[in-house]
């Protein structure tokens, strides 16, 4: 599922640009409304003025009105055709208009036409109609079309053109007005595409900025782990909405440190009563087996009692040790300490058991390089590393050390072969008792190495990074301070 923040973003800029879309769309359609209904108010005007200052001339004889033939033109004139008018007159910005008679015969037309006619339209009623179209000279123009009665020169008369309605049209060219429309739709298209980038800039700061309440509140909790259960959320200062969730995270902080406080004073209390009975068991293992007159049967079981007994011992130091670093209780004697010497002492018991393993050991130990550092518990750290390291390699498998100092900081890594463990063991090996399932039978190995590593590099205040690079390889580093 996508991210809140995605879907907002989505969400807002595509409603952001409908608005302005349809807004800006509302807005061109209106103005081109506008002006056309001007142009077309214009057209109605000079239809109106033709149609009130127009007459007819008197015909006396109605069968020499038939005979005229294409002379019937200019029975129908203008009182003011007498002044100016330019805009009817040939050229390249020229307007037209035309009269014709209710069978279609042209009575007369604008000197602009020169010969040309316009197209004649049946008029419904009395009302002015409008078309679009080409003009004679190819401009794309408007015509507006009236039916009127002019004006007869006498009374009396009652020739072919008494009571016929005549149909009068004017055109003009829209050229400008159709400029103006493109003018008007680039200016808004700029508009719009300018608000548009604005708005989704707008929209993108003032989700991330609203939203940055939650992504503190997800940085901050990602950095609690086990060793900080302490952690408090402040909730007086959050937004409402975030408020009830710093709560709940508060309060299952709280049950999570019990739960954890209860089992690691139920592991040292394990660990304190068992160590008495097992110091016990251990010595009379000891005594049994170095004891005269026992037979090899019962000599080998005392030694495997006291094998026993010694692993017992050592988990319960184990545990003792994770509980009193958990417990802030672990005491630091820190000092000098040759990190090359460090690392021959803790590997010096691993030696043989790798040699018989037949593993491939390589040491690169670099340069001499001093730390300041508590000797015990740093080496504690080494041996059980190398425990690990030696015990889980496959026989004639490969295992190599490195030591590299960086700026203020000396790695310590170690690589061995691992063929059984994968990338999601990685989170789960500081678990205390964890193992894999084929090294359950091991009984030097009970899950807690690693689990103490831990808490001593937390007392020791440096790191360890277990990582699986690649398939079938385990490398842990330990990083510490110069």
């Amino acid at each position: 599922m996508s991210s809140i923040r995605t879907r907002l973003l989505w969400s807002l800029g595509c409603c952001t640009t409908l608005i302005l879309l349809v807004s800006f769309s509302a807005v061109y359609a209106y103005v081109t409304q506008s002006l056309t209904r001007a142009f077309d108010d214009d057209l109605a005007r000079k239809l109106g003025a033709f149609a009130l200052m127009s007459e007819v001339e008197g015909d006396d004889d109605e069968e020499t009105y038939e005979d005229r033939g294409d002379d019937r033109e200019n029975r129908v004139h203008f009182e003011f055709a007498e002044l100016a008018m330019p805009e009817y007159e040939p050229g390249p910005d020229a307007e037209y208009y035309q009269v014709w008679d209710g069978e279609g015969r042209i009575l007369t037309r604008s000197p602009s036409l020169q010969g040309d006619t316009l197209t004649r339209i049946p008029v419904p009623g009395t009302s002015v109609y409008y078309q679009d179209g080409v003009l004679p000279d190819g401009r794309d123009g408007r015509l507006a079309v009236l039916a009127f009665q002019p004006i007869h020169e006498h009374e009396e008369d009652d020739g072919p053109l008494a009571d016929a309605p005549l149909v009068l049209a004017v055109a003009r060219s829209t050229g400008e007005l159709n400029r103006t429309f493109g003018v008007l739709l680039g200016g808004l298209s700029m508009s719009a595409l300018m608000t548009m980038v604005i708005m989704l800039l707008l929209v993108w700061f003032l989700v991330k900025r609203n939203l940055a309440p939650i992504d503190a509140v997800c940085h901050e909790l990602t950095q609690v782990d086990a060793e900080e259960l302490a952690h408090h959320f402040d909730v007086a200062h959050r937004p409402e909405e975030l408020q009830p969730i710093c709560q709940r995270l508060n309060e299952l902080l709280v049950r999570l440190r019990e739960s954890f406080e209860r089992e690691r004073r139920f592991n040292a209390d394990v660990a304190h009563e068992l160590r008495t009975p097992i110091a016990e068991l251990r010595a009379l293992a000891e005594v049994s087996r170095n004891r005269q007159g026992i037979g090899a049967v019962e000599r080998q079981s005392f030694e495997d009692a006291l094998d026993i007994a010694t692993g017992m011992e050592r988990l319960t130091t184990a545990l003792l040790d994770i509980a009193r670093c958990h417990g802030g209780q672990m005491g630091v004697e820190r000092a000098p300490v040759v990190l090359q010497d460090a690392i021959a002492d803790a590997w010096s018991p691993f030696a043989t058991e790798a040699q018989q393993k037949g593993l491939g050991v390589v040491m690169e130990r670099g340069e001499t390089c001093v730390i300041q550092t508590d000797p015990v518990l740093f080496g504690l750290i080494l041996t059980n590393l190398f425990s690990n390291a030696v015990a889980y390699s496959p026989e004639g498998g490969q295992l190599r050390l490195s030591v590299v100092t960086t700026r203020g900081h000396v790695n310590v890594t170690l690589n061995n072969e691992a063929p059984d463990l994968t990338a999601e063991d990685v989170a789960r090996m500081y678990d205390t008792f964890w193992r894999k399932e084929e090294h359950t039978a091991d009984p030097r190995h009970a899950g807690v190495g690693l689990s103490l590593v831990r808490a001593l590099t937390g007392v020791l205040e440096c790191q360890v990074v277990i990582e699986v690079p690649s398939k079938g390889t385990c490398r842990v580093t330990l990083r510490h301070a110069v």
